[in-house]
Protein backbone atom coordinates (compact mmCIF):
# COMPACT_ATOMS: atom_id res chain seq x y z
CA UNK A 1 0.00 0.00 0.00
CA UNK A 2 3.17 2.16 0.77
CA UNK A 3 4.37 1.37 -2.45
CA UNK A 4 0.99 2.60 -4.09
CA UNK A 5 0.69 5.41 -2.33
CA UNK A 6 4.17 6.84 -3.53
CA UNK A 7 4.26 5.64 -6.68
CA UNK A 8 0.51 7.20 -7.96
CA UNK A 9 0.76 10.28 -5.87
CA UNK A 10 4.44 11.19 -7.80
CA UNK A 11 6.98 10.62 -4.87
CA UNK A 12 8.75 7.77 -6.73
CA UNK A 13 8.87 9.62 -10.19
CA UNK A 14 7.37 13.00 -9.82
CA UNK A 15 4.22 13.80 -11.05
CA UNK A 16 5.97 15.20 -14.44
CA UNK A 17 7.23 11.74 -15.29
CA UNK A 18 3.77 10.25 -14.65
CA UNK A 19 2.20 12.73 -17.07
CA UNK A 20 4.19 11.19 -19.69
CA UNK A 21 3.69 7.47 -19.03
CA UNK A 22 0.25 8.02 -19.81
CA UNK A 23 -0.07 7.37 -23.18
CA UNK A 24 -2.43 4.61 -23.79
CA UNK A 25 -3.00 2.25 -26.71
CA UNK A 26 -6.45 -0.36 -26.61
CA UNK A 27 -5.33 -3.60 -26.88
CA UNK A 28 -7.00 -6.16 -28.92
CA UNK A 29 -10.67 -6.19 -28.98
CA UNK A 30 -10.90 -9.16 -26.27
CA UNK A 31 -8.68 -7.51 -24.34
CA UNK A 32 -11.50 -4.76 -24.15
CA UNK A 33 -11.66 -2.45 -22.28
CA UNK A 34 -7.95 -2.65 -21.08
CA UNK A 35 -5.30 0.05 -21.92
CA UNK A 36 -1.80 -0.03 -21.68
CA UNK A 37 0.86 2.43 -21.50
CA UNK A 38 4.28 3.68 -19.55
CA UNK A 39 4.28 0.10 -17.94
CA UNK A 40 0.79 -0.58 -16.62
CA UNK A 41 -2.84 -0.56 -17.68
CA UNK A 42 -5.79 1.35 -17.99
CA UNK A 43 -9.27 -0.04 -17.24
CA UNK A 44 -11.54 2.91 -18.24
CA UNK A 45 -14.92 2.22 -15.63
CA UNK A 46 -18.51 3.27 -16.94
CA UNK A 47 -21.01 1.91 -19.51
CA UNK A 48 -21.17 -1.91 -20.34
CA UNK A 49 -17.89 -2.86 -18.69
CA UNK A 50 -19.24 -2.02 -15.19
CA UNK A 51 -22.86 -2.09 -16.13
CA UNK A 52 -22.83 1.90 -15.41
CA UNK A 53 -22.04 1.23 -11.62
CA UNK A 54 -18.51 2.79 -11.71
CA UNK A 55 -17.02 5.81 -13.30
CA UNK A 56 -13.37 6.66 -13.80
CA UNK A 57 -10.66 4.44 -14.26
CA UNK A 58 -8.50 2.18 -12.59
CA UNK A 59 -4.63 2.33 -13.45
CA UNK A 60 -1.71 -0.07 -12.91
CA UNK A 61 -1.09 -3.86 -13.20
CA UNK A 62 -1.90 -7.72 -12.59
CA UNK A 63 -0.11 -10.37 -12.98
CA UNK A 64 -0.27 -14.30 -14.68
CA UNK A 65 -0.24 -15.71 -10.83
CA UNK A 66 -3.11 -13.53 -9.67
CA UNK A 67 -1.08 -10.68 -8.44
CA UNK A 68 -2.69 -7.07 -8.66
CA UNK A 69 -2.26 -2.97 -7.81
CA UNK A 70 -4.82 -0.98 -9.02
CA UNK A 71 -5.62 2.64 -8.11
CA UNK A 72 -9.22 4.13 -8.37
CA UNK A 73 -7.30 8.31 -8.42
CA UNK A 74 -11.05 9.20 -8.21
CA UNK A 75 -12.37 7.47 -5.22
CA UNK A 76 -8.80 7.88 -3.21
CA UNK A 77 -8.52 3.81 -3.22
CA UNK A 78 -6.12 1.08 -3.75
CA UNK A 79 -6.60 -2.04 -4.76
CA UNK A 80 -3.84 -4.75 -4.07
CA UNK A 81 -3.83 -8.36 -3.35
CA UNK A 82 -3.10 -11.39 -4.88
CA UNK A 83 -5.92 -14.32 -5.68
CA UNK A 84 -2.90 -16.91 -5.54
CA UNK A 85 -3.65 -18.79 -9.25
CA UNK A 86 -2.78 -19.49 -12.76
CA UNK A 87 -5.97 -20.57 -14.21
CA UNK A 88 -7.63 -17.27 -14.86
CA UNK A 89 -5.29 -14.52 -15.61
CA UNK A 90 -8.52 -11.91 -15.90
CA UNK A 91 -10.06 -12.36 -12.48
CA UNK A 92 -7.62 -10.23 -10.89
CA UNK A 93 -8.97 -6.99 -13.34
CA UNK A 94 -12.52 -8.38 -12.91
CA UNK A 95 -12.07 -8.57 -9.15
CA UNK A 96 -10.35 -4.66 -9.10
CA UNK A 97 -13.38 -3.36 -11.38
CA UNK A 98 -15.99 -5.31 -9.18
CA UNK A 99 -14.70 -3.40 -6.10
CA UNK A 100 -14.64 -0.02 -7.84
CA UNK A 101 -18.15 -0.94 -8.50
CA UNK A 102 -19.33 -1.54 -4.81
CA UNK A 103 -17.77 1.54 -3.82
CA UNK A 104 -18.68 3.57 -7.01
Amino acid sequence: MSFSKAFWGGKLLGTAILEQLADYKKLQLGLSPIQYGGGYMRIPLGGLSTSFLASGELVGHSGTTGSFMFNYPQKDLHFIGDLSQFANPGAPIRFAMQLAMVTG
